[in-house]
């Protein structure tokens, strides 16, 4: 299926510049049963895409129509059959029309009047119209609806707008080299996709029979549900004019068109490129479109990829075996060790020397010169209100002599040394009960850990990011958290072997 679909897109780009994304996104929507808005100026071949994606479908009907304000019912939904009202029966003639089409394009959309708006709401939600006493089960693949603004506030069409689950700007063809192959190429007024491409109903039905049993797994509800809080967020603050609104059912929808991009790029589970595309489906207005990206992409990067989250319980989880091993195989001990007294002076480190027959007469020698002091005598400088020059050895670990004249006399001095207080940790030996519950943890914990790195595959099989629908500078993004969370993945496996070496080495 994804071959077709990727040559189908081939197709549909074919004469067309800067398109690229308002083909895709449309093409994604109609094959999801979803409405798509287009939002642009005149001339930007919002209607030229729309005829375009009804090529898609063999023996498809059409319907398109160019709303204004004084636009009927009878105009979009078909004149009111003349020979039913005879037998007291309102019903219209709906072949031809609205209700009988697979794709439609609605142009100007918001200038429809409340009749209008009111029967779409059904039409798109539900795909039925009411047509007199009988419920109509329309053939509707998507509804295209186009517009160079948006609804107006307060106008009762935030039902309606809410309906349309893509949005996108289509704007002027913005790249010199495109323009210039725009202005040269030729119209394509017979415009036709080869039918070996083309879908048929049944194709279509099967399809989205399909996609409906694509998965959605807890990772990807993760990332929608920091979406959400970013709106709740972004919408708390007074200083955005524009709130952005978001339904149950819209999400609900949003997943629809995840799925089947999914089931489209061959897959049989919604991964983190797909999640890329709610950028297209919760904006209200375009000043909002950046930040939504923003949104979108800090939520896929931390949470799109399966096993992140997991990842980072794994993480504790290992902590606290290490914990409760030490707990069970420590004690803490107070011991009493020797500590030199230090003193700095004038940015100098000292050591200081009480003289062995009177406490009151005492030296300060450089730290570097006692530790290069041997057994000969020296001459050193050293701090004693003034810097004086004298001879000096070191007698064993902590005896300094300060020689007084030039026979062998000499005055001898202790390194000066405090008593401190250190608590220590001491390894024991477990007993039989503590040994067994030790090991059992292990072994519990190593092999739900190694579940959790097969069923992940993080660190078995490479993964590449690749998507339809996606532009390809989004899902490379991905590459750096997959390659962190391999790595780390990697890292817990080697500290929880690690903790069960040292246990054994204590044993």
């Amino acid at each position: 299926m994804r071959k077709q679909i990727e040559d189908l897109l081939i197709s549909l780009n074919e004469g067309l510049y800067e398109r690229e994304q308002g083909i895709r996104l449309t093409l994604l929507t109609v094959l999801s049963g979803q409405s798509i808005f287009l939002l642009g100026k005149p001339g930007v071949a919002k209607s030229l895409i729309a005829r375009r994606i009804k090529e898609v479908f063999k023996y498809a009907t059409a319907f398109e129509y160019l709303m204004n304000r004084f636009s009927t019912p009878d105009e979009i939904f078909g004149p009111v059959a003349i020979s039913k009202l005879k037998s007291d029966t309102y019903e219209r003639v709906v072949k031809g029309y609205l209700p009988d089409a697979d794709i439609a394009f609605l142009d100007e959309i918001w200038k429809a009047g409340p009749s209008i708006q009111n029967t779409l709401l059904t039409i798109i939600n539900e795909k039925v119209y009411r047509n007199g006493r009988n419920d109509i089960k329309v053939p509707l693949k998507g509804l295209i609806a186009a517009s160079n603004e948006l609804p107006d506030q307060g106008q009762g069409l935030e039902a309606l707008w809410d309906r349309f689950i893509v949005r996108i700007s289509v704007k002027n063809i913005t790249c010199q080299s495109q323009f210039s192959d725009y202005l040269m190429s030729k119209s394509q007024s017979d415009f036709k996709i080869d039918p070996k491409l083309q879908l048929s109903t049944r194709d279509y039905e099967t399809l989205r029979k399909k996609a409906n049993q694509v998965k959605v797994l807890p990772h990807i509800v993760d990332v929608v549900f920091k979406i959400k809080n970013y709106i709740n967020v972004y919408n708390d603050d007074i200083v955005n004019e524009h709130k952005i609104y978001v339904s149950d059912r819209r999400w609900k929808k949003i997943i629809e068109v995840l799925k089947t991009s999914a089931y489209l790029n061959g897959r049989k589970v919604i991964n983190a490129t797909d999640c890329f595309l709610i950028r297209h489906m919760i904006w209200d207005h375009p000043s909002q479109e950046n930040k939504v990206l923003d949104f979108v992409t800090d939520a896929v990067l931390s949470h799109g990829i399966k096993g992140q989250s997991e990842l980072a319980n794994w993480t504790a989880k290992i902590e606290r075996l290490k914990k409760q091993t030490d707990r069970d195989t420590t004690r803490k001990e107070t011991k009493v060790i020797q500590q030199i007294c230090e003193k700095e002076i004038d940015g100098e480190s000292l050591y200081e020397f009480v003289n062995r027959e009177r406490k009151d007469d005492t030296i300060l020698i450089d730290k570097n010169d006692w530790l290069n002091l041997t057994g000969d005598y020296q001459r050193l400088d050293y701090h004693d209100n003034f810097w004086k020059n004298t001879d000096f050895k070191k007698y064993g670990n902590d005896i300094l002599h300060k020689k007084i004249d030039y026979s062998r006399r000499f005055t001898s001095y202790k390194l000066k040394v405090e008593s401190i207080k250190q608590e220590i940790t001491v390894r024991l030996k477990p007993d039989d009960t503590t040994h067994n519950n030790i090991l059992e943890n292990f072994k519990t914990l190593t092999q739900e850990f190694q579940e959790f790195l097969k069923s992940s595959k993080v660190t078995k099989e490479p993964i590449t990011f690749d998507n339809l629908f996606v532009s390809q500078h989004l899902t490379r993004m991905l590459d750096h958290p997959l390659s962190k969370l391999k790595s780390q993945a990697i890292a817990l496996e080697k500290q929880l072997a690690q903790i069960k070496l040292d246990y054994d080495k204590l044993k």
